[in-house]
């Protein structure tokens, strides 16, 4: 893998059909680039560019309930590697036009030095 990580949903655009408020958002992140996040490190902000909306979750948020915010760092060895994975609370559902930045921080790199990740989803639709 070259790149640095793979979101889901990914960054750019990206179709509200295959996303709904209750799925968890993920950003798996390249191990060949990155040490195994401890997930106590890592802070995570989403921002609703529309109304400027922001959710700041962090491992306070690891409890899964149907609607809470939700913040996890899977390390388990599958996939490429260490994932974080959150929710946001309170979306009733996405919106063709809907911006969204995401800030993730805690991270180092395999050198140790301190590494920021951000990144933009544009949601738009395939049908309208």
């Amino acid at each position: 893998m070259d790149n640095n990580f793979i979101a889901y949903p990914a960054q750019g655009s990206f179709p509200i059909e295959v996303f709904g408020p209750r799925y968890a958002w993920s950003v798996s992140l390249n191990m060949d680039k990155f040490k195994n996040p401890a997930k106590k490190n890592i802070k995570l902000t989403l921002k609703r560019l529309r109304d400027n909306r922001v959710w700041k979750l962090n491992y306070k948020n690891d409890k899964v309930t149907e609607q809470g915010a939700y913040f996890n760092v899977e390390s388990s060895p599958f996939g490429s590697g260490a994932a974080i994975i959150f929710r946001p609370n309170g979306i009733d559902e996405y919106k063709a036009g809907d911006r969204f930045s995401v800030t993730i921080t805690g991270l180092q790199s395999k050198k140790g030095l301190n590494v920021t990740l951000s990144y933009t989803v544009d949601f738009m639709s395939v049908t309208k």
